[in-house]
């Protein structure tokens, strides 16, 4: 598979979850799947290097950074473009990881592999139907069990009803502070977030933001490993 592949299936997925959201169970089928996606990408970039630059590391064998590293310094010892590009891709990986979307993306998918079940949470955001202008959308966080069947959208719609009385009062105590009418309705909606990405935004936003920037990483790397525009694709191996 290509890097191009993978970018497409991780495009794919994400499609899928904008279309889906915010139905958990449906978007929960794709999140993991693209998480997975964009994190090989580096490596499906890495081996992509390696085919350009022919170093003869085959997919038939088991070989890691280190070994394209060694190749490069072995096939082209006066051509530093391989190597140099190795050094960004080592640079870019290394720092990736303790930026902050790199640590999400590490943890994401450390989840993954350790086979708990990586899913979206769900919030509801409630507001009285008559709200005032000061008042602020309540964020009502639901508690999932990751052993248990994901619930229905409707099913969390219908239990958070159920208990409507509870959550018009969170607003009345302070209607009544004021003198204002009560409240005796509101406006549920649900949406879907990513635990380990507080701060940014929804699930879809998540997704959107680690997609576009994979994308960017891969457009440069090939800049960089195309002599960047410099006069040193002529060094290139045909």
């Amino acid at each position: 598979m290509t890097v191009n592949q993978k970018i497409d299936e991780a495009k794919y997925h994400f499609k899928m979850i904008q279309g889906f959201s915010p139905d958990l169970k449906k978007t929960s089928y794709h999140y993991s799947p693209f998480i997975s996606a964009i994190k090989s990408i580096p490596t499906y970039l890495l081996n992509e290097a390696n085919q350009r630059f022919s170093l003869r590391l085959t997919d038939d064998e088991t070989w890691y950074p280190k070994d394209f590293e060694k190749k490069a310094k072995e096939v082209f010892p006066k051509n530093k473009i391989p190597l140099n590009f190795f050094n960004w891709w080592t640079a870019w990986t290394n720092t990736n990881s303790k930026m902050k979307i790199g640590k999400l993306l590490k943890s994401s998918r450390n989840k993954d592999e350790h086979k708990t079940k990586q899913n979206p949470s769900i919030r509801a955001l409630m507001i009285p139907t008559d709200q005032y202008p000061d008042e602020k959308v309540l964020r009502v966080g639901i508690p999932m069990n990751i052993k248990s069947i994901l619930p229905e959208n409707q099913d969390i719609l219908d239990s958070l009803n159920n208990s409507i009385e509870i959550y018009l009062e969170k607003f009345n105590v302070n209607r009544r502070k004021q003198n204002r009418r009560l409240s005796t309705s509101m406006n549920i909606s649900l949406m879907l977030y990513s635990d380990i990405a507080p701060g940014f935004g929804t699930l879809v936003d998540f997704c959107g933001i680690e997609l576009q920037y994979s994308i960017d990483f891969v457009n440069h790397a090939r800049n960089i490993f195309t002599g960047g525009g410099t006069g040193l694709e002529k060094f290139l191996p045909k």
